[in-house]
C-alpha cells in the first residue's frame, strides 16, 4: 500500500506537513488516481473518519468527484448511520435519491435518526424503483438489514416496534399507503408476505390501508395470508369488513384449501365464504 495512502487514512494533516507545496491532487496522480481515490473515500467511510473524508472532498475534489457521484457511496454512509458523513457527501453533491441495486438512500436507511435526516433534506418518500420506500420496509431484505445493523440484536417485538416507527415516519411525511411495487403489492399485501408479526398488519389497517387491493395476480392480503398459513392475519383481515367489505372471501377460501390450511378455511367459512362445486372440501365439512 502506498505510504501516502497510509497518511490519508490515518491523519490527513500529515500530507500538508510532509508534502508542503505539493497539490493534494498530484499525490493521487503519483499513486494512481482511480485506485487511490476510490480506496481513500471507501476507507474514510468505513472507519467513519470525517476528518479524512472532509480532506478528500475539499482538497482532492477533482479526483474524488466520480466516487462521490456514485449512489453507493452515499448509501454506504447511510447504512453506517453517520449523519455527519452523510451531510459531508450531500454538501459535495451526492444525489439524495440516487439509485444503487434498486435502492435509494432512504430505502437503505434503518436508523430512525438517519431516516428523519434524509427526509428533512428532501429525500422522496414515494420514490419508485421496482418498489417504494414504504413497501421496501416490509421486505425480507429490510428485515435482514435490521438484524445485521443493530447490536445487541433486537428481539422480534422490538423489530416490530421499529418497523412500525419507520412506517409512521414515512406516512407522516406523505408516503402513499396504496402505491404498489412492480408485482402489484401494496404495503398491506407485503406485510402479509413478510417476516413481521400481525401487529404490523394491524397498524397498516388502522392507518386506512385498503383490504381489497389486489396484486398483479389478483390476490389480496387475505389470499396471501391464507396461502401463507397465517391464521392470525386471516382473522384480523376479516374483522375489517365493517370498514371496507372484504370481498374475494370465496377465492381466499380456495387458496386456503389448496394449501391444506384447514384452520383458515374454517374461519373463512364462518365469515360467509362459500364452497363451489370445484372447491376441495376441508376435513370435517360436508
Amino acid at each position: 500500500m502506498p505510504e501516502v495512502f497510509l497518511w490519508l487514512i490515518s491523519e490527513p494533516e500529515a500530507i500538508r506537513t510532509r508534502c508542503s507545496g505539493v497539490r493534494p491532487s498530484l499525490l493521487f496522480r503519483f499513486t494512481g488516481t482511480l485506485y487511490f481515490s476510490d480506496c481513500a473515500v471507501t476507507h474514510a467511510l468505513r472507519s467513519k473518519n470525517t476528518k479524512t473524508l472532509n480532506f478528500l472532498l475539499t482538497e482532492c475534489g477533482e479526483e474524488t468527484r466520480d466516487e462521490i457521484a456514485a449512489p453507493e457511496t452515499l448509501i454506504q454512509a447511510v447504512k453506517l448511520g453517520d449523519i455527519q458523513l452523510i451531510q459531508l457527501l450531500l454538501d459535495a453533491g451526492a444525489d439524495i435519491d440516487g439509485v444503487h441495486d434498486d435502492k435509494t438512500p432512504l430505502m437503505s436507511a434503518v436508523h430512525i435518526e438517519v431516516i428523519d435526516f434524509l427526509l428533512s433534506k428532501g429525500a422522496d418518500v414515494n420514490f419508485k424503483t421496482s418498489t417504494t420506500p414504504l413497501i421496501n420496509v416490509l421486505s425480507r431484505n429490510y428485515f435482514n438489514d435490521i438484524n445485521s445493523t443493530f447490536y445487541p440484536k433486537l428481539n422480534s417485538n422490538e423489530i416490530d416496534q421499529h418497523i412500525i416507527h419507520v412506517i409512521d415516519v414515512f406516512l407522516k411525511n406523505g408516503a402513499s399507503l396504496e402505491d404498489n411495487d412492480d408485482y402489484g403489492n401494496t404495503a398491506l399485501i407485503k406485510s402479509a408476505q413478510g417476516s413481521f408479526s400481525v401487529e404490523v398488519l394491524k397498524y397498516l389497517l388502522d392507518k386506512g390501508a385498503d383490504v381489497n387491493q389486489k396484486d398483479c395476480w389478483g390476490l389480496t392480503a387475505l389470499h396471501v395470508a391464507a396461502e401463507s398459513h397465517k391464521l392470525d392475519f386471516v382473522e384480523v383481515l376479516l374483522k375489517y369488513h365493517h370498514r371496507g367489505y372484504v370481498t374475494y372471501k370465496d377465492s381466499a377460501l380456495d387458496a386456503a384449501l389448496e394449501s391444506s390450511f384447514t384452520n383458515a378455511a374454517r374461519v373463512l367459512l364462518d365469515h360467509g365464504a362459500e364452497l363451489d362445486s370445484t372447491s376441495p372440501k376441508p376435513w370435517g365439512t360436508r
